[in-house]
């Protein structure tokens, strides 16, 4: 039964670096995955970012990459598609503990000018038959 190691197995430093050399070489997997322009201009975003750095504007890269890329965009689209995304983050209400600085006005209540019904006899002088 074989115990997991390889015995004959020899390799040396210059064939190891060949063979890292070819993995670097590969082209990213998820390349295939970018179709889309924007796609695209977000995945350059970084050697974007370094041209701005060396001077260049939105309109200049625009015009490079239309120039000597497959990448067709105007310099309102670049811009657009390195601008960073904003966060759609729902701020909560604030609740304030004092009374609210404009008030509801208060329904008006009417009382009627009825007369209350009163007992036609009282309960003190009513006979106690039967008791």
């Amino acid at each position: 039964m074989a115990s997991g190691k390889d015995t004959g197995f020899k390799i040396t430093p210059d064939e190891i670096k060949a063979i890292a050399e070819q993995m670097k070489s590969l082209p990213h997997a998820r390349d295939a995955a970018i179709t889309s322009k924007r796609d695209a201009l977000v995945s350059l975003a970084p050697a974007i970012k370094e041209m701005q750095d060396k001077g260049y504007t939105i309109a200049a890269i625009a015009e490079w990459l239309s120039r000597h890329t497959q990448v067709k965009v105007s310099a309102a689209t670049l811009r657009e598609a390195i601008k960073p995304r904003q966060r759609n983050v729902k701020t909560p209400i604030r609740q304030s503990r004092s009374k609210p600085k404009t008030s509801l006005p208060q329904p008006e209540i009417t009382l009627l000018d009825t007369p209350s019904p009163r007992p036609t006899s009282d309960a003190a002088t009513l006979p106690l038959d039967g008791l």
